[in-house]
């Protein structure tokens, strides 16, 4: 499939880019000792699913390229 490689392509671009400044902006307005649920659609490279992870989050992260949702899947840290 060739919109497969384009999606790899730029998968890799963003390779270690930090999480969009939104993000940071709206969970100000959450209490960081509270979990909460997201669902991040549209989920592409999966950055911010993780900064929400990393913050106690329960995230369902949704993406139509099954290679976003797979590169996701290896890097989220194993459950304590």
């Amino acid at each position: 499939m060739p919109d497969e490689s384009k999606w790899e392509d730029y998968y890799e671009r963003l390779e270690g880019r930090a999480p969009r400044p939104l993000l940071g902006a709206a969970l100000e307005r959450f209490p960081a000792s509270e979990a909460f649920h997201a669902v991040d659609l549209g989920s592409g490279d999966g950055t911010e699913s993780l900064a929400l992870l990393e913050r106690g989050w329960t995230v369902t992260a949704i993406d139509a390229e099954p290679a976003a949702i797979a590169r996701l899947m290896a890097r989220v840290p194993p459950p304590l």
